[in-house]
């Protein structure tokens, strides 16, 4: 499929702004027209243990970068951003009372939220915001998925299976459970050429010559 087919479908708003308009859209970055604040925003960073697979056992590591995603749309989840933030006194400032306010000054709106983020954790960020009724989420990275995520810890979405090259490795489970046919993984990816034999001969049913000659002129390795 060429780029073209592939790619107009989602262009289509930018397609307009230019063909209706005459103005060549930019990129917006993390930000959207119609929500103030929308972004992500640097927390404080923190130590956790993480197991090497070294003999120096478990060692703290520090990790300095902590974000948190955070996205407000309405008037009312504004005002649950301000009671999240203990309602500063610059939020009283008449350039933030209107979402048309907030978008003309929003390099400003975000130092400030910034500097809220930044003296508490990103899960700590989340809940406080979470709990005012405003869209946030931590920004995950991959040992945050795997080792520290409550959601997916409790669903057990993560399968452990044997790899004889890889050894004992994590892999994505099913997402979605059925309660009268329940998923599970069974075994682990396979190896560069694992089942090329089992696949000629008994899918395929070539005989033991065929195979031979195949090997021989490369097409099977």
């Amino acid at each position: 499929m060429s780029q073209f087919e592939s790619a107009v479908s989602i262009l289509e708003t930018a397609i307009l702004e230019y063909t209706a308009n005459c103005r060549v859209p930019q990129r917006p970055g993390n930000r959207l027209p119609y929500a103030a604040p929308h972004g992500v925003y640097r927390c404080r960073g923190e130590e956790r243990v993480v197991t090497y697979l070294a003999e120096r056992g478990p060692v703290a590591e520090r990790k300095a970068e902590r974000w948190v995603a955070l996205a407000v749309f309405t008037d009312a989840e504004w005002q649950g951003l301000l009671s999240a933030l203990g309602d500063p006194a610059w939020a009283r400032d008449e350039r933030f009372a209107t979402l048309a306010g907030r978008k003309a000054h929003e390099d400003d709106l975000d130092r400030h939220i910034q500097g809220w983020t930044a003296q508490r954790t990103a899960e700590e960020a989340m809940h406080l915001l979470h709990a005012r009724g405003d869209a946030a989420g931590v920004v995950q990275d991959a040992e945050d998925t795997l080792k520290h995520d409550p959601h997916l810890r409790a669903r057990g979405y993560y399968q452990y299976l044997s790899h004889p090259e890889a050894g004992q490795t994590a892999y994505d489970g099913p997402p979605f459970r059925l309660s009268r046919t329940p998923v599970s993984l069974r075994r682990h990816a396979p190896l560069l050429g694992e089942h090329t034999d089992y696949v000629c001969r008994e899918l395929l049913g070539f005989s033991n010559d065929e195979i031979d000659q195949l090997v021989v002129a490369g097409v099977l390795e």
